[in-house]
């Protein structure tokens, strides 16, 4: 799943560059990767889904549902395209991290062995998981609010309740100070 997660990161950086990567590219593909990150390990494609239409939602500049629906099927399509396709987009983020400063030690962690790795792969294997990869992308788009599952009134309740705790330890300090302003 780390190259599924991966895949969409750089899907993400390549819908919204063009195609050309810019200096902000490696931290958008490291902020996205949950797995690269966060340091996530994920057991099957709708949990690499979710946290990454999560992190396209919060951490980059462009957030929009359209948005991440065009990366999802652009992730999934790199998948149907087989190794081949998967090799040329693991190695992309491999060339995009090689030019940073900061993340050039992700390649000698993860993306170098990956690239070993996947190409050790049957292409059997790589069709089955494009499958599911296909399967987790299509139950999304068909209703990206739901994935997103970001229980919203609950947050707005924890902010009216920190905000009334707020007010009310304002209150006291003030009627404390007065007091002893008296005295």
């Amino acid at each position: 799943c780390l190259l599924f997660d991966l895949t969409v990161a750089f899907a993400y950086d390549q819908r919204l560059t063009q195609g050309e990567p810019t200096v902000e590219s490696a931290w958008t593909i490291r902020t996205i990767c949950s797995s690269l990150s966060w340091l996530e390990r994920f057991h099957c494609a709708e949990d690499v889904v979710a946290a990454s239409v999560h992190r396209m939602l919060a951490y980059p500049y462009m957030r929009h549902l359209g948005l991440v629906a065009q990366v999802l099927e652009d992730a999934s399509a790199i998948w149907r395209g087989g190794k081949r396709s998967v090799v040329r987009a693991v190695l992309g983020v491999h060339r995009i991290f090689s030019k940073s400063e900061q993340f050039y030690l992700l390649n000698r962690l993860y993306l170098t062995d990956a690239c070993v790795w996947i190409q050790q792969l049957d292409e059997g294997r790589i069709t089955e998981f494009a499958h599911k990869v296909n399967a987790a992308q299509t139950a999304a788009c068909a209703d990206l609010f739901e994935v997103v599952r970001w229980d919203l009134a609950r947050f707005i309740e924890e902010a009216r309740d920190e905000g009334e705790e707020d007010e009310a330890s304002d209150s006291a300090e003030s009627s404390s100070g007065g007091s002893s302003a008296t005295e």
